[in-house]
């Protein structure tokens, strides 16, 4: 299928013409692509779609791009692609940046996916040399807020390889999350991690696999909700 170039942006905002993507995904047939790139011309997102989704753009930023997505015979959706900011001080910034803009949504079936340039866990790195893991409580709190875990992963674990002090490193940056109530209409949906291969990050396949039918999952805790200021008396009211 053809991939529509729409745009290239290295302004200080960011921000491309959301009126300009609407007529452009209406007057083609084929799949429509949006591409944002960083004035260095290496960082941004994409987003391509297959022309039978129904797609309006909400925001589109080097930071964000959040779409309604419609599919058939399901309830409408957002989705919202993130890059996190490569840089830990302005990364926190991401994160208000996108709280701010879920709160003004309409309802909470979101799905979340991209590089975070951010790990939660000690767990989503290898090797772990140290406990600390810097800048992850604000990412912690974003994903509180709005009660977005998850999605059940197979294949590979780690999303990023390189050298850092001379010792090669293994991380898990490319994630997939949903809420709740994106998850329970999605019950099959889950993320797989493909091999590392012509770059430093490995891609990750997210499927809904929609059978129309609930499927019993197991209770499971998010063990970075252990990390919050708050569980402990989040379980005691409970």
């Amino acid at each position: 299928m053809e991939n529509v170039a729409l745009d290239q942006i290295s302004s200080e905002d960011f921000r491309m013409n959301i009126e300009e993507f609407q007529n452009l995904a209406k007057s083609k047939r084929t799949n429509h692509w949006t591409q944002l790139l960083d004035s260095g011309g290496k960082d941004g997102l994409n987003s391509g779609f297959s022309s039978n989704i129904k797609t309006k753009p909400i925001l589109l930023s080097k930071n964000l791009l959040l779409f309604e997505i419609t599919m058939e015979h399901n309830f409408p959706w957002y989705l919202a692609c993130i890059y996190g900011h490569p840089r830990l001080y302005q990364r926190q910034d991401t994160w208000n940046f996108i709280s701010q803009h879920f709160k003004s949504l309409f309802h909470s079936l979101i799905l979340l996916c991209g590089d975070f340039n951010q790990v939660l866990l000690n767990s989503e790195k290898h090797p772990t040399l140290t406990n600390t893991i810097l800048g992850s409580l604000h990412l912690l709190n974003l994903l509180y807020e709005f009660g977005i875990v998850d999605l059940p992963h197979t294949g590979c674990k780690f999303s990023l390889s390189g050298i850092r002090r001379g010792i090669s490193i293994f991380e898990k940056m490319n994630k997939a999350m949903s809420s709740f109530e994106w998850s329970t209409m999605f019950p099959s949906s889950s993320c797989q991690g493909l091999p590392i291969q012509r770059s430093d990050h490995g891609p990750i396949l997210i499927s809904t696999k929609n059978n129309n039918h609930a499927i019993s999952r197991p209770f499971k805790l998010e063990s970075f909700l252990t990390l919050l200021p708050d569980f402990p008396h989040l379980i005691v009211d409970s």
